[in-house]
């Protein structure tokens, strides 16, 4: 929100820019859709965890390579789902590959943001004096040639979805009444997964038996 109003304050002809519009929307989507959810299945793992093994501080619930797999398609999908009435109307289309990559760009985003902060503090670390042979300057060149590396795949694979068949589906914008409709059903689903109790299903007998064991 902070950098929204910098922007505009800077250049008030954002509020009508396209890619503006539609970077700060699709975070909205990400902070209130994709991530709930995705909370929302790791608890439900972690639970499901604890009721068969019991909570034990030595041996801790860790997040399997299938569950956080899982986790990145139910991300993925959460930010199609709230994005692609914003693509219909900013664009008239749906990219049907688009989950797709989805799933490939999640699990390298913090190393691209990682990488290219690296890169622009050695950056303006390096003086000019030690760019030709300081290790500094070596270690912003490795930072910055990761960030390319990856925007580079991005875009490759972009261009080549781009010539699949069915690559975008055209399509007519929806109607305020019909976006209300979908994004308070989406919501809607979004409270009712994130507000679900999990329940913990055995007898007594049964769990203190399993506590006895676990003390053993």
């Amino acid at each position: 929100a902070v950098l929204m109003d910098v922007l505009l304050w800077m250049q008030p002809c954002y509020i009508g820019n396209t890619g503006f519009l539609f970077s700060f929307l699709a975070v909205i989507g990400v902070v209130t859709v994709a991530a709930p959810l995705s909370k929302a299945y790791e608890k439900k793992k972690k639970a499901d965890w604890e009721k068969k093994y019991i909570k034990d501080p030595k041996n801790p619930w860790k997040m399997n390579a299938a569950e956080a797999f899982r986790k990145e398609m139910i991300s993925a999908g959460a930010i199609q789902l709230f994005s692609m009435p914003l693509m219909i109307i900013f664009f008239n289309n749906v990219p049907m590959y688009v989950m797709i990559l989805n799933l490939l760009l999640l699990p390298l985003l913090p190393l691209l943001l990682k990488s290219g902060l690296s890169g622009t503090v050695l950056g303006l670390m390096v003086s000019d004096k030690w760019q030709p042979y300081g290790i500094l300057f070596l270690f912003e060149k490795v930072a910055f040639y990761i960030c390319h590396l990856i925007l580079y795949t991005y875009e490759l694979l972009a261009e080549k979805t781009i010539h699949l068949p069915m690559a975008d589906l055209m399509t007519k914008k929806p109607s305020p009444v019909l976006l209300i409709v979908y994004y308070g059903m989406l919501y809607f689903f979004v409270f009712m997964v994130t507000n679900k109790k999990v329940r913990h299903k055995g007898n007594k007998k049964t769990n203190r038996k399993k506590r006895t064991m676990a003390a053993a």
